[in-house]
Parts: C-alpha cells; structure tokens; sequence
C-alpha cells in the first residue's frame, strides 16, 4: 500500500507532539480552540481518505469478473476496513487525550463505520 497518509499521520503520537509544542504559551481558551479545529479538520481529511479509497476499489469493480483479479480485490477491500477501524481508535484515542478540550464537539463519523 505504500508509505502511510498524512490523514494518519496527524493522528499519530509523532505529529501530536508536535502539534502541542506549537500550544505552549497560548491562552487556555486559544489551545482549546486549536484543538478543536485539529481535530476539525484531521476527521475531514480521513473521510477524503477512506472516500478516494473506496471510490478506488468500486472504480476496479470491472475486474472482479475475472477470478484471477479476486485477491487483490479481497486486499483492497480489507485494506479499506483496516483504514476505517484505524481511523475510529486514532479519533477515540484522541477523544480521550483532550477530553475537556474536545466536550461537545460534534463529529460525523458515519464513514468510519463498517
């Protein structure tokens, strides 16, 4: 599958670290903020992930007809469940690292499930 997608990569401790290193010295309310709007847009990037990997997997629908194509279908097609169950423990990891910060934030989900 390659190297893993920047959608990802926010999520992960790595950039985390880096993202809360940028919050030092800012006001309470500026941090919260902040976060909230991380967190914003790093789900949006995730639903644009799991989209194009979907609409990837229909676009090569063709070639399920042939049964030589059928492993590489059954892949793909696990490679996008791992994707959403990652993406689901990432946004609940992070749900539960900046829980004060991150009350009442309403996120749409839906494309994680499955």
């Amino acid at each position: 599958m390659g190297s893993e997608p920047d959608s990802f990569k926010k999520l992960g401790p790595e950039a985390l670290v880096m993202f809360a290193r940028g919050l030092a010295g800012l006001p309470p309310e500026e941090v919260r903020q902040l976060k909230r709007l991380y967190v914003k847009n790093t789900v949006t990037d995730l639903r644009a992930e799991i989209g194009h990997r979907e609409a990837g997997f229909r676009a090569g629908c063709i070639h399920w007809l042939i049964p030589l194509f059928w492993p590489f279908a059954w892949a793909e097609r696990s490679s996008i469940s791992v994707a959403k169950r990652r993406g689901r423990e990432l946004v609940a990891n992070l749900r539960e690292a900046w829980s004060e910060d991150l009350r009442g934030l309403e996120l749409d989900l839906t494309f994680l499930e499955g």
